[in-house]
């Protein structure tokens, strides 16, 4: 692996764990181990690290949507789907989470970062909008819209709340440790709990998907997200 991709690769792990606001170029070189003039030698900056992991984000969302049409005919097949999803975007959740930073444009932010985040979030709405249509049939289409948003809206809350949610946090593990004050960081998931908060939340979004459902589909569904 090249300097530039582990660049990005302990980018994405402290932005994970920090949030991007709270991170500096010089951090990212000091747990690299590197002088912050060689990591600027290839990101000039901040934002040239966040744009290529939006763009890989933005990229894996896309062939999800893509691939939706052939590889969802069942709600069997639909879980499967929701799972790699919520893993997409658990890898690259501070994109998700930290929506005040890419949404402030004029703060230090060009606009090119608002612009591509609403492109990824317009890229959700497009997936959720693809598996109700599949699967709510009886709905206008003014209403599949509103629970499709209302779908991207519980992933964005998922994504944000489910550390506080659940007993198995960061700061559980030790009543000693003081994280760093107002950081994010002191909700950060533990990496094998990965699992079990993903299934989480595809129950959460399953639970406002199934009153739109067919009776069978929706007990289906219940069934198969348990």
């Amino acid at each position: 692996m090249g300097t530039r991709e582990r660049i990005l690769d302990h980018s994405l792990l402290l932005f994970n764990q920090r949030g991007v606001a709270w991170v500096t170029t010089l951090d990212i070189a000091t747990e690299m181990n590197i002088s912050p003039g060689n990591l600027y030698y290839h990101y000039h900056g901040k934002e040239e690290l966040v744009l290529p992991l939006l763009a890989e984000f933005q990229l894996a969302i896309d062939r999800l949507n893509r691939n939706i049409s052939s590889d969802v005919q069942t709600l069997d097949d639909c879980l499967p789907l929701l799972y790699t999803l919520l893993g997409v975007c658990r890898h690259y959740r501070f994109i998700l989470r930290d929506q005040n930073f890419f949404l402030q444009e004029g703060a230090g932010v060009s606009a090119h970062l608002p612009r591509k985040w609403r492109r990824v979030l317009r890229s959700l709405q497009e997936f959720s909008h693809h598996l109700i249509a599949r699967f709510g049939p009886y709905l206008h289409e003014d209403e599949q819209q509103l629970l499709a948003d209302n779908l991207v809206l519980m992933g964005l809350s998922w994504l944000c709340f489910e550390p506080h949610l659940t007993h198995h946090t960061a700061t559980d593990m030790s009543k000693d440790a003081q994280p760093e004050a107002s950081s994010p960081a002191q909700s950060e998931w533990l990496a094998e709990d990965e699992e079990m908060l993903i299934q989480t939340g595809i129950r959460r979004l399953t639970a406002v998907l199934t009153p739109y459902l067919s009776l069978s589909a929706a007990r289906a569904c219940s069934a198969d997200a348990r």
